[in-house]
């Protein structure tokens, strides 16, 4: 019988502040070899060679996401901003990252959607100081043009998803009921998908927190979008923050996704520790195939 766990990946994120060798290990020795490769990993020269030997030796399978591999210097990535500097920043930090996803054959690579604004690293999950926001327009069109080029960058060679954005309580207050996220509901999917195609990675706590903090019915929300991608993110939240929290029966997301009897999706468990892997796993065993 099918499972999901034969399509689970575990993000790295699960152990931050670590070199990407020792994680890889860390999750080898708990007998994962699924993983996306994300953000919050120590940067050094060598990562990619590490990739490829711990990829042969324990027949890993790997899929890169949004802040992988760390530059040396920290930074937001936003492929929507309209100061040249950053724009071009992120552009190039996507390119190098596809590329090195290919090397080391990875078969997705996945974005956030842009910003209105710009912000600093130590804002990052948290309340974001106000600025007044780009022209959305404008930043639309910067964020299409990116779309555009990164497919072209990846050749076919493997496919770059893009991830929608999580508008948190906090930054509602701070902005006054004004979104700076681009891509946090299905309209947001809609409208860009008129103007460009593209493959969605569905953070399903981000479109839980968005859609309380845009007073939306997740649920609505989310059978309008599951059903647009073959990738998602999962974990739980309070609905006011993206905690990265372990997986429970009661969550309404693991609710809705069980009512929607996802099929031949690619799932990533995104969770910010070790505690709760095993629970969450048993979790995502229990849902619905068609």
């Amino acid at each position: 019988m099918k499972s999901h766990l034969d399509q689970l990946y575990i993000s790295s994120s699960l152990y931050p502040n670590e070199k990407m060798d020792k994680i890889l290990q860390k999750l080898i020795n708990l007998g994962i070899k699924k993983i996306e490769l994300s953000g919050g990993s120590i940067h050094y020269t060598d990562v990619e060679r590490d990739l490829i030997l711990l990829k042969k030796k324990h027949l890993l399978s790997y899929n890169f996401h949004n802040y992988f591999p760390p530059p040396e210097e920290d930074f937001v990535l936003n492929l929507a901003s309209l100061n040249d500097q950053i724009y071009e920043k992120s552009l190039q930090f996507c390119i190098n990252a596809i590329k090195m996803a290919i090397r080391v054959g990875a078969e997705r690579i996945g974005f956030h959607a842009g910003f209105l604004v710009d912000f600093s690293t130590n804002e990052i999950g948290k309340k974001i100081e106000f600025n007044s926001f780009y022209d959305k327009d404008k930043a639309l069109h910067r964020f299409f043009q990116s779309i555009e080029y990164l497919q072209k960058i990846a050749d076919n060679k493997l496919t770059v998803y893009f991830e929608n954005n999580v508008f948190s309580t906090p930054n509602r207050d701070e902005f006054n009921g004004k979104c700076p996220f681009l891509l946090t509901t299905s309209n947001d999917y809609y409208e860009y998908i008129n103007k460009i195609e593209f493959p969605l990675l569905l953070d399903l706590a981000h479109l839980y927190v968005s859609s309380t903090s845009l007073n939306l019915n997740f649920e609505k929300e989310c059978a309008e979008l599951i059903k647009c991608t073959d990738y998602l993110h999962i974990s739980h939240n309070n609905g006011h923050v993206d905690q990265h929290a372990p997986l429970i029966q009661e969550s309404p997301i693991v609710k809705v996704v069980q009512s929607e009897r996802i099929s031949n999706a690619i799932i990533t468990l995104e969770l910010s520790s070790e505690d709760g892997l095993l629970q969450s796993i048993d979790t995502i065993r229990g849902f619905n195939l068609c």
